[in-house]
């Protein structure tokens, strides 16, 4: 029996050859609008970042506060009640300093630092700003547990924080909407500044509402309609930024590679078999001369 080096090869490197022409389909591309974005548009565009913002932002405070009870919309006059009024207010002023944030180099670095700037100066007005802001945390804390003890979580009591406040009570809830405000607009600025992060907006939204849902509290839809209207924001901005931002481009680069590795160590394989082919046809042909 004849062994047919060429009749081999052709039969280890014809079907490879097919297969990797079959990989070789056309990919659509796309070019960036930002390229012809005139200054109104892009104006525009941080607006409506903004509007996403601020629609998660005072989505979930008005949620947790009216599901803890520290917003009432039918307001007992015995008690404070924080003021939607007041709650949107404070949303839409971190939002928008958000969105002016993410405009150039300058605004990134000024915008924050007129932020923390302002919010000492007004609390200065009130006191020790530090002792305002760490009251109000611990107002909210304690917000949180009277909320659960409410709903017929008796148990959480146990985990309340010292109610002795140095100011008060109207005081403290007002700055803690300040304080919640104003860490989501920070989180959510860094998840649709530039390019949106899917995983940190996610985080955040659970952080607040997951809890909400786990123990059955909450009251009201309104907060809740703004939550569903800014992830339907953000999911069309993370369709656009993967088709424009890069982020398909990069999908597409790193599907090659991996098929050029893959075609590479294909060849090396059959490039190993081929070499095992020629050693066994010159054995062959050693072995068919010492029969002849």
């Amino acid at each position: 029996m004849k062994f047919s080096l060429k009749k081999a090869a052709s039969r280890l490197f014809g079907k490879r050859t097919e297969r990797t022409y079959a990989d070789g389909i056309e990919e659509q591309v796309y070019y960036a609008p930002d390229k012809d974005m005139s200054r109104t548009t892009e104006l525009v565009g941080i607006a409506l970042r903004g509007l996403t913002v601020f629609c998660a932002v005072y989505g979930l405070t008005h949620f947790l506060y009216q599901a803890i009870g520290l917003y009432k919309t039918n307001t007992d006059s015995r008690f404070f009640s924080l003021s939607a009024w007041f709650m949107a207010a404070v949303c839409l002023l971190f939002s928008l300093m958000a969105a002016a944030a993410s405009y150039n180099r300058i605004t990134r670095a000024a915008v924050p630092a007129a932020a923390v700037a302002g919010m000492f100066a007004f609390a200065a007005a009130e006191g020790n700003p530090i002792i305002l802001f760490e009251n109000a945390a611990r107002r909210l804390y304690n917000g949180v547990i009277q909320g659960l003890v409410s709903s017929g979580y008796t148990d959480a009591s146990s985990y309340a924080a010292s109610a002795d406040y140095s100011f008060p009570d109207s005081t403290l809830l007002k700055w803690s909407v300040v304080l919640f405000a104003a860490l989501l607009a920070f989180l959510f600025y860094f998840s649709v500044a530039g390019k949106t992060r899917a995983i940190l907006f996610a985080l955040t939204v659970g952080a607040v509402v997951f809890p909400v849902f786990f123990f059955n509290i909450s009251k009201g839809n309104l907060g809740f309609a703004f939550i569903v209207a800014s992830v339907a924001g953000f999911i069309s901005m993370r369709i656009v930024d993967r088709r424009y931002g890069g982020a398909l481009e990069k999908k597409q680069n790193r599907k090659r590679m991996r098929e050029e590795n893959r075609v590479r160590r294909g060849n090396e394989r059959d490039g190993r078999k081929l070499s095992r082919l020629k050693l066994k046809a010159v054995a062959d042909r050693v072995y068919n001369t010492a029969i002849d």
